[in-house]
């Protein structure tokens, strides 16, 4: 049976941030809500997971949304201090 969960479901299960979520919605790279009417929006539990099985499967290079900006090794306020 399908349950239907809420976005703070699917944040918890999903380790991206609810307006990341929204903006991968919209570039049509993550399953989008059901709305039931009034405010609420829904998912099926099931499409989060099969969503998540894919991206296990999606080599790193292709996933944009796993692929961490670079940082330096060093905070700049260190860097700062030892100069």
């Amino acid at each position: 049976m399908q349950r239907l969960i809420k976005i703070k479901d699917v944040v918890h299960r999903v380790p991206v941030s609810r307006a990341q979520i929204y903006n991968m919605i919209a570039a049509g790279k993550f399953p989008p809500p059901i709305h039931l009417g009034g405010r609420g929006s829904f998912w099926l539990d099931q499409e989060i997971d099969n969503w998540i099985l894919a991206q296990a499967k999606t080599p790193v290079s292709s996933n944009p949304e796993s692929v961490a900006e670079p940082s330096s090794s060093i905070p700049d306020s260190a860097a700062k201090l030892a100069a």
